[in-house]
């Protein structure tokens, strides 16, 4: 074999078996190119996941936590809390109408750190973390009295919810619009949803407005030296329970 022949790898091969190893070689060369075209196709099938998942968690976050300086750390956080709710809590004809990161003092010795989210049907306090497993209580509107707010600590709130004769208590909250958009929306809800359902039971609006008429009355009294302090709040909480 000469040196040229051995360079070249021919071997003294025929021209079939010549072309044969051309037809090879482009076959290797082609199935590397399908092969490299795959491995680009799967690399772009999970980008576009990735991209996707990132958008979807950046809309929740958006819609639960808000954007801004800290919320990321607050979405992590509350993630499993969001998507427990999003899949388990969430009905299908309800929209959420805002939310706040929130802790319920369920008992004097049971906090639960959780959202405290308000849709166009109730108001919902969820948590699903470590340490408070899966948590979750909904409040009717139509039997809320009202919303009360106070400032516990610099830059801190604390909610009151009044439900007949008990009071609901959820603190921990940072003092933003949020918070301020926030009691605005179950403020709202509260006012829309009674008062559609005093507009379907003329009874119970006749029983408020003469709560309201005797409220009047005994401030009235109050004022002209009539009836103590004391003695005003005493009546005063009789007609609300009546």
């Amino acid at each position: 074999m000469s040196f040229l022949k051995k360079l070249l790898g021919t071997q003294d091969k025929t021209p079939e078996e010549l072309e044969a190893d051309r037809i090879k070689k482009m076959e290797k060369q082609e199935e590397m190119k399908r092969q490299e075209e795959l491995r680009k196709q799967e690399f772009e099938e999970k980008q576009r996941e990735r991209d996707a998942k990132k958008s979807q968690e950046k809309a929740l976050q958006e819609k639960y936590i808000g954007l801004g300086f800290g919320t990321g750390l607050d979405f992590f956080l509350l993630k499993g809390t969001i998507h427990y709710f999003e899949s388990f809590v969430l009905q299908p004809n309800e929209k959420v109408l805002h939310s706040i990161k929130a802790e319920y003092d369920k008992t004097k010795k049971r906090e639960i750190k959780g959202l405290l989210i308000a849709t166009d049907q109730r108001l919902v306090f969820v948590s699903s973390g470590a340490g408070y497993g899966q948590f979750i209580e909904e409040f009717d509107y139509r039997k809320m009295n009202g919303i009360g707010q106070a400032t516990e600590r610099f830059n801190e709130k604390v909610i009151y919810i009044d439900m007949g004769r008990s009071r609901k208590r959820f603190d921990d909250i940072i003092s933003n619009d949020r918070f301020n958009q926030f009691v605005d929306v179950v403020t709202k809800q509260i006012n829309l949803l009674r008062n559609a359902s005093i507009s379907r039971n003329p009874s119970a609006k006749s029983k408020n407005v003469d709560k309201y008429a005797t409220l009047e009355k005994i401030a009235k009294l109050k004022e002209q030296g009539i009836l103590t302090e004391e003695e005003f709040l005493i009546e005063k909480e009789k007609i609300l329970k009546s």
